[in-house]
């Protein structure tokens, strides 16, 4: 390898290192967004967004989250597929090559903890996706998704006039 591609190499390895110790040692969800936002990390990141997860995906620049999205711990994001390695190995040739594709999160978005999104998939906007849920294909705007793989199950209106009714909010006393 030139000497010009492994520093390159070595530095984009040190300032994902710097970034994987910011993200461990910040405090909350929210601080994690705003360091990922400011550190250009994902192709996109909006306003207001909360990012549990002490991991990025392989390929982040191919992540793009809307405002208001909000993922809670433990959710692996991958965008791309990696058993071409496999076969081509079994194979002796390169028969196979490497899926990747975009992962696209709208507006008002949130995603249960230990859910899984693959790679070519848009969760469009005013989405809930249950826990423990794998995304394998697009999930339509204004709905509620879970199960594996994900299926809609309800809508984002009901589901939030639900859980409003249920869990009002109150004025803590000064």
């Amino acid at each position: 390898m030139k000497v010009k591609k492994k520093l390159s190499l070595l530095r984009f390895v040190a300032k994902r290192r710097i970034l994987m110790l910011r993200l461990l040692m910040a405090k909350s969800g929210r601080e994690r967004a705003v360091c990922i936002k400011k550190a250009k990390v994902f192709a996109h990141i909006g306003e207001r967004c909360y990012y549990e997860p002490h991991k990025l995906p392989a390929e982040p620049q191919l992540v793009s989250f809307g405002d208001n999205v909000n993922i809670a711990a433990d959710v692996a994001i991958f965008n791309h597929d990696i058993i071409s390695y496999m076969i081509n190995k079994m194979q002796k040739s390169s028969v196979s090559r490497v899926h990747k594709g975009s992962v696209v999160i709208g507006n008002n978005v949130f995603i249960g903890g230990r859910s899984i999104i693959l790679y070519d998939v848009t969760i469009g906007d005013n989405v809930i996706i249950g826990a423990g849920s794998v995304i394998t294909k697009d999930i339509p705007s204004n709905s509620v998704a879970a199960g594996v793989p994900a299926r809609v199950i309800g809508s984002f209106a009901d589901t939030v006039n639900q859980y409003t009714i249920q869990n009002p909010f109150k004025e803590m006393k000064k």
